[in-house]
């Protein structure tokens, strides 16, 4: 495998993930990392329009959405789990779920333009192509794992995301959202790894760290705030993690 180096700016006082590494066997700790396996939304990008508690007050006001509805669980759950054939009977049945009472065909053709031009408000992270790069020249394989709707493909091919990927497992097409130990297990049979050989890495404490280190995996909680120790702070210290895992 070739190596190429990329210029990391070490923080003091940073662990960069190694007190949370996986308590492997002597022959685990062995095997070098072959897999890189990355969240999406809030890892290699984020999204520019985000509600806020007065917005969603306002929302479901003008809706009327009963206001103790979890109404961000019952979105994932009701699209990111299942691939609609017909997206028009799919946001009925999510609106009936919500009791969306008032200005129904409003509600109805909003979330529908939501769902097909959600793209236009997604950007990268400043690094994330950089270290996609660095990681495809390197000669490591790179799977997304991702929780989103039936129209991620097509968003990360419209963002270009999709290019770096040898695979992609969306929870849409899967039947199981993160962090289902499915979705791990599968990326790890389609390259036909050891969990040991595998680096998770995402900004969800649960879903992209815990669990995957649970099964074995490597596994970092990218904080990008610095709220705690445990995490790394941005995506170049996943470089740094893996050359002091394979002893590069």
């Amino acid at each position: 495998m070739a190596t190429y180096r990329l210029r990391i700016k070490v923080e003091r006082g940073g662990d960069y993930g190694f007190n949370s590494r996986p308590l492997h066997k002597k022959e685990e700790r062995m095997r070098k990392i072959k897999l890189v396996c990355f969240d999406v939304g809030g890892t290699l990008v984020y999204h520019t329009r985000r509600y806020q508690k007065d917005e969603y007050k306002k929302l479901f006001k003008k809706y009327g959405i009963n206001k103790n509805i979890d109404i961000r669980k019952i979105s994932a759950n009701h699209f990111d789990v299942k691939v609609w054939n017909n997206l028009d009977k799919a946001i009925i049945s999510y609106m009936e779920k919500i009791k969306v009472t008032k200005n129904k065909e409003e509600f109805f053709n909003k979330r529908k333009y939501s769902l097909i031009n959600g793209h236009h408000h997604i950007k990268f992270f400043k690094e994330t192509i950089q270290v996609l790069n660095h990681l495809r020249n390197s000669g490591y394989k790179i799977a997304f794992i991702t929780n989103w709707n039936q129209h991620a493909r097509d968003t990360l091919e419209f963002l270009g995301l999709s290019r770096y990927a040898d695979h992609l497992l969306i929870s849409a097409e899967h039947g199981y959202r993160k962090p289902h130990p499915s979705l791990y297990k599968t990326v790890l049979k389609i390259f036909k790894v050891k969990p040991s050989e595998a680096v998770m890495i995402g900004d969800d404490y649960e879903k992209d760290y815990l669990k995957p280190k649970k099964l074995g995996m490597h596994a970092l909680w990218l904080d990008r705030r610095g709220k705690s120790k445990e995490g790394v702070r941005n995506l170049k210290q996943l470089i740094y993690y893996i050359n002091k895992v394979n002893k590069i």
